[in-house]
């Protein structure tokens, strides 16, 4: 070697030759932080598993608040909450014509909702509902983060 250039394809050539892959070990989640996976990882369930709210307000239904204003706003009544944990409103429900449905960050949207509104206010109470407080960011759709049976790399 002494006297001799090599090229880069020569010096990558003789170092892969000197390096070897190691063998899989096993390891508890927490202690295999910087290592690489040996297999693909399959993504059996749809993260988030369900549509959900990314903000406290209320989840309405668009019908109900289509045409609203500052002015005149869409009057709702609140018929219960939903909280982060939760399976949704009680035995099911959904939010009907003219309802509305107290929700917190991270809770799972209703049936029939697909928005929801900033706002704050007791169950029970009629809600004032604009439009301008809506949007279709608010409501994370289910599998938006990662599809069920997908690799995740």
């Amino acid at each position: 070697m002494s006297g001799t250039i090599w090229s880069v394809d020569e010096h990558l050539e003789d170092i892969l030759a000197a390096v070897k892959p190691l063998e899989p070990i096993e390891l508890h989640l927490p202690d295999a932080q910087g290592c690489v996976l040996v297999d693909d990882v399959v993504v059996q369930v749809a993260l988030p598993p369900f549509d959900n709210s990314s903000m406290d307000g209320y989840a309405v239904r668009i019908s109900d608040v289509e045409g609203a204003s500052e002015e005149f706003p869409a009057v709702l009544t609140v018929i219960g909450d939903v909280a982060a944990g939760d399976g949704g409103l009680p035995d099911g429900r959904s939010v009907g014509p003219g309802e509305a449905a107290r929700i917190m960050t991270g809770a799972p949207l209703p049936r029939a909702p697909r928005r929801s509104s900033r706002s704050s206010g007791p169950t029970g109470a009629r809600v004032p509902a604009r439009p301008r407080a809506c949007g279709p960011t608010a409501t994370p759709r289910r599998g938006r983060a990662v599809r069920s049976v997908s690799t995740v790399r």
